[in-house]
């Protein structure tokens, strides 16, 4: 009987009936297999295995990619190469990986002399152009670390004007400071990318004996300063502790005992990251188990060899920028991938020129740098020590 109290034709009833079996039979493993399939795919797609072996949802997280270089000098071959027309400039330098360096998220370097303005001095006290850090800046550098054994190569008024000329260039610093309130008030430093916090520990094995007269102030490697330093960055509540630190023999391409106690320090004290420079060659890369989880590991680059400078000897002629991504969802940061980008340092002694070669670039493509022959030799050379000194198991970024 209908809703309006008639009988429905018995053939009619039948004639339904034998629809919705027809119609349940077809529809209902495409109701149950669809979303199945759907949830394979997004977990082929949508998530990643990290270097931690921590599942990652791409759709509910945000990561982000910071590459460091080292030493930025100022030698005076180097530093008058940038002089045309009584104007100093050194984008030129830049040509071939400033792409590279644009495309991080975020990009810092060791600024390794002070602007203590002119006459301008190269090793073993270095003073240079302010144009040194203007360009690094444009060619994409966000920050500059300033902890190192020449930072106080002017004195106090080497510090304090390195501190204005990267203030008035907005670019954010730290590592050694006016005073100590400056100290106070900014160290650490937290910088924000993407919603990710991560707070900036910057220290330097010496300042060359050269004392640091107060009120200014420079950080020295010390357990006991580190471990407050450490102590001050948590209480920021920081995703993730990042350490700069210059430190290491000079010259040796593989970290010495002291380095390696100290990484071990800052592992173990909760230091995600350590960034190192000084020794002026490429140094190995290496990881330590962290202090906040078990599953989770801390990858020390010892040393990243030389930026832009003019020491041309095997092995100082080049670097690495080092690179890693960190990855935050749900509130949780970890440290997603990480590797080296190799790179040479191309001096033309026809024109004074200095110019970096991206080698992956380079391996590939390597007729548009135009490196004649005895260059290209220097360059495979630099290349395939630093591959050796690396080792295998560490991921060149492409």
């Amino acid at each position: 009987m209908d809703s309006n109290g008639e009988h429905s034709a018995p053939s009619e009833s039948k004639s339904i009936s034998s629809k919705r079996k027809t119609i349940l039979f077809i529809t209902l493993p495409i109701v149950i297999i669809v979303p199945l399939l759907i949830i394979f795919m997004s977990n082929k797609n949508g998530n990643k295995r990290n270097k931690n072996d921590v599942l990652v949802n791409q759709r509910d997280s945000v990561s982000i990619r910071i590459i460091f270089a080292g030493d930025l000098m100022g030698h005076m071959p180097w530093i008058n190469s940038g002089l045309k027309n009584g104007e100093y400039h050194y984008d030129t330098a830049y040509t071939y990986i400033k792409p590279y360096i644009e495309k991080a998220d975020y990009a810092i370097l060791n600024l390794e002399t002070t602007l203590n303005g002119p006459p301008y001095t190269g090793y073993p006290m270095f003073t240079s152009p302010d144009a040194l850090a203007a360009d690094a800046k444009k060619a994409g550098f966000d920050y500059m670390a300033l902890a190192n054994n020449h930072c106080a190569d002017r004195g106090n008024s080497g510090i304090r004007r390195t501190n204005y000329v990267l203030d008035s260039l907005k670019i954010p610093h730290t590592g050694s400071f006016n005073d100590t309130s400056m100290y106070e008030k900014t160290y650490p430093p937290i910088i924000e990318i993407k919603g990710i916090r991560i707070a900036v520990l910057n220290y330097t094995y010496s300042t060359n004996g050269i004392p640091v007269y107060a009120p200014n102030y420079v950080n020295i490697i010390d357990s006991t300063a580190i471990l407050e330093g450490i102590k001050k960055a948590k209480a920021k509540k920081p995703d993730f502790i990042m350490a700069i630190m210059h430190w290491g023999e000079e010259y040796s391409r593989t970290e010495s005992d002291r380095q390696a106690r100290f990484a071990k320090l800052m592992a173990a004290n909760g230091v995600d990251l350590v960034f190192g420079a000084h020794p002026h060659v490429v140094q190995p890369i290496k990881t330590l188990p962290s202090s906040k989880d078990s599953s989770r590991i801390v990858p020390v680059f010892y040393s990243t060899g030389n930026f832009l400078c003019n020491q041309r000897d095997r092995y100082k002629d080049g670097g690495v920028f080092a690179e890693v991504t960190i990855c935050k969802v749900d509130g949780k940061t970890w440290l997603q991938d990480f590797g080296y980008y190799p790179f040479w340092v191309r001096k033309n002694e026809n024109n004074r020129s200095y110019v970096a070669i991206p080698l992956n670039n380079w391996e590939k493509e390597g007729g548009k740098f135009n490196l004649p022959v005895e260059d290209s030799l220097l360059a495979v050379q630099f290349l395939n020590d630093t591959r050796k000194t690396i080792g295998a198991g560490v991921k060149i970024i492409k």
